[in-house]
Formats: structure tokens, C-alpha cells, sequence
């Protein structure tokens, strides 16, 4: 009797253990599936971001090269060295109004300010801007540009004065310009709702720079910001 209580007992052990093992075999095998279909997809989200962001270089040259065709645009065209998060330098496109075409004082900042050839500089680039915006985005191709893109227009002061006066300077020249792109070019009842074109002033930070010379001082730079919300929806 003691013998076979014996026999019962180790096999009741051993049970256990093969069971325990056969668990923890399947624990690892689901722990490998979910890693493999977490590596996958996020591989997959890398892809399309990669995607996503070559479209909008693609849609950026469009726009660049639609300026370089018009002699009295191309001058906004700057290409400064920009370091990449890797410590590489590169060169970056800038649309920008070079500083002929901007304020000549320190203190200026309303569209009147500008000379009546700059005036026309502004409106005419903003027709082009309008026609980049109204096209079809080549990321969601359901979708308009306006419905994907920020525009921001970024305005810029030398050190001259104080910080935080050059930072309220920067700011009304950018609202100078895209008041005046609302008033003349995106003249629509809800356009201020539709294009998402916003103001903001760097102050006397982040001047651009060309040929190691600061040519940013009392100028307007564009820049093209793809909604990363609308990215989602469209890696979807």
C-alpha cells in the first residue's frame, strides 16, 4: 500500500510539472506572437510615416518650383544649412521674403510699411499659395491640401531692443502678412475657418541664416506643417 501511495504521489508530481511547463511554454509562445505583431505593425507605421513624409517633401518642391518659375518669386527661395537630429548638416529649402522685399526699420511692422512692389511680392505669392492649397493632397488624394496642411507664417526680429519687444515686433509683422493674405487672397466667407493659416513671432530667435550672414532680421518665413492627426487618418 505504501508503495503504490508512493508511485501515486510522484506521478501526481510530475503531473504538475509537465503541466506547469506546458503553461509556460504557451506564455512564451503568445508573449512571441504579440511581439511579432507589435514589430510588424509598428514597421508598417514607420513605412507609411516615411511615406507620408516624402509626399509632403514632393508637395513642398511642387510649391517650391512653381516659385522658382516666376522671376519675381524666386527670390524667396533660400537654401540655408540645417542640422538634422543626428548632428548631420543639411541644406533645407526656406520660402522666405528676402529682406529687400521687408521692412527697412527696426520698428516697422504694418503691410503699409512695405513698399507697393513688396505689396504685390505678398499678393502674388499668395495666389500661388491658394492654388497649392486648393489642389489634391497626394497623401489622402480624397482630400484638399487646406484640409491637411498648417501654414504658418513666422515672423522675425533683429536684437535690437529687448526680448520681449522684439518678440511683440515679430508678431505683428506676422499678422501684418496674413491679415493681408486674408483680406486680399482668401477673401471666402469662412476661409479663416477652411485655410489654416496661423501668425507667430519668433522675436530674435531662430534668424535665418545664408552664407554664414543673417538675412532674417526683419523678414517673413513660410512654413508647411502636414497635420499629424490627418496622418493617422490616412495611414488608416
Amino acid at each position: 500500500m505504501l508503495q503504490r501511495y508512493r508511485r501515486n504521489n510522484y506521478f501526481n508530481v510530475w503531473t504538475v510539472f509537465t503541466d506547469m511547463s506546458l503553461c509556460f511554454m504557451i506564455i512564451i509562445l503568445i508573449v512571441f506572437i504579440a511581439n511579432t505583431i507589435r514589430l510588424n505593425r509598428t514597421l508598417k507605421e514607420k513605412e507609411a510615416l516615411a511615406a507620408f513624409a516624402e509626399a509632403a517633401l514632393n508637395d513642398k518642391r511642387e510649391l517650391v518650383d512653381s516659385l522658382l518659375r516666376d522671376s519675381d518669386l524666386e527670390q524667396m527661395i533660400v537654401t540655408t544649412p540645417r542640422q538634422t537630429i543626428n548632428g548631420k548638416v543639411e541644406s533645407d529649402t526656406v520660402i522666405v521674403f528676402s529682406r529687400d522685399l521687408t521692412w527697412q526699420a527696426n520698428n516697422q511692422y504694418l503691410i503699409t510699411q512695405l513698399d507697393s512692389n513688396a505689396i504685390k511680392t505678398v499678393e502674388k505669392f499668395g495666389n500661388k499659395l491658394k492654388a497649392f492649397l486648393d489642389n489634391s493632397d497626394t497623401k489622402n488624394t480624397d482630400m484638399k491640401r487646406y484640409q491637411t496642411y498648417t501654414v504658418m507664417v513666422i515672423g522675425h526680429a533683429n536684437t535690437d531692443g529687448n526680448e520681449y519687444d522684439n518678440y511683440l515686433l515679430s508678431q505683428k509683422r506676422a499678422d501684418a502678412i496674413r491679415d493681408r493674405l486674408f483680406d486680399r487672397i482668401f477673401t471666402g466667407p469662412n476661409d479663416k475657418d477652411k485655410y489654416k493659416i496661423l501668425a507667430c513671432g519668433y522675436g530674435d530667435k531662430h534668424l535665418i541664416k545664408h552664407h554664414d550672414k543673417i538675412r532674417g532680421d526683419r523678414c517673413i518665413e513660410i512654413v508647411f506643417k502636414y497635420d499629424e492627426m490627418d496622418m493617422i487618418k490616412g495611414m488608416k
